[in-house]
């Protein structure tokens, strides 16, 4: 969704409307983010280390390069080359 038009959105809700909208509008991009992530490495974001993933929802970032980010970073972490995984 384009973020300014996000914006105007919320401009319009109750704080408890705001809340639950953004709250529905995290669970769906987490729900790419794992598609990605699955598509990847076949892992979820339940079955890797915790990331910031709240933090990178709220700057706009996009499921697709959150899940490569995670992807990248978990592989490094445990001594793996991300490019074996291609």
């Amino acid at each position: 969704m384009n973020p300014y038009r996000f914006a105007q959105l919320l401009d319009l809700m109750t704080p408890e409307e705001q809340s639950a909208f953004e709250d529905r509008a995290f669970r769906e991009w987490m729900k790419k983010v794992d598609a990605a992530l699955i598509r990847k490495c076949s892992l979820g974001s339940a079955d890797l280390p915790d990331k910031s993933y709240r933090d990178r929802f709220d700057d706009g970032a996009d499921p697709a390069e959150m899940a490569e980010e995670v992807f990248e970073e978990c592989a490094e972490e445990m001594g793996l080359d991300p490019e074996d995984f291609e």
